[in-house]
């Protein structure tokens, strides 16, 4: 299969993740400097043609549009030419786990005024609230203690957020 029908099936597929209400395409699509400070919740509210889900693309794979994606792709079939830096990471999203998807998504709510972006499964086992450009995942676990080798849940991880108002 040629590359640049790789890239167009990739695309394709972004497309319909957001369709199906995919909350993983929301971090792709804040990779558009229009788009990076959205929410999950408020990434899948967009209407999102397939120009935009080429835009990802292309810039996924190191070009500024779509249109230098394809002239790269027909002057070099079999090698794909950067036109930006080094990649670097401009985002990360902690996943804390936790005894109680539900209440924790309510602590950060009531307490540190996040929304909640999603929740999934009834009852809960996985979900994301968000705070300005910040954004937490929430994912369920028997016993969130065991996973540090701690014998009591008295020695847990403590995870700290700075906010400012």
């Amino acid at each position: 299969m040629a590359r640049l029908d790789i890239y167009k099936k990739q695309a394709k597929q972004l497309v319909r993740w957001h369709r199906e209400g995919n909350y993983s395409i929301g971090g792709r699509i804040r990779g558009l400097a229009r788009y990076q400070t959205l929410t999950d919740r408020e990434a899948l509210a967009l209407e999102f043609p397939l120009r935009e889900a080429q835009e990802i693309i292309a810039l996924e794979a190191g070009y500024a549009s779509w249109a230098a994606l394809k002239v790269a792709v027909a002057d070099r079939p079999g090698e794909a030419k950067s036109t930006s830096p080094t990649p670097r990471l401009t985002r990360a999203v902690p996943v804390i786990f936790v005894a109680n998807v539900e209440a924790a998504a309510v602590f950060f709510k009531n307490t540190l005024g996040f929304s909640i972006d999603f929740l999934h499964g009834e009852p809960p086992f996985y979900g994301s609230v968000s705070r300005g450009g910040a954004c937490v995942h929430l994912k369920f676990v028997h016993d969130p203690s065991s996973l540090w080798g701690h014998k009591t849940g008295t020695d847990s991880l403590s995870p700290s957020l700075r906010l400012r108002t």
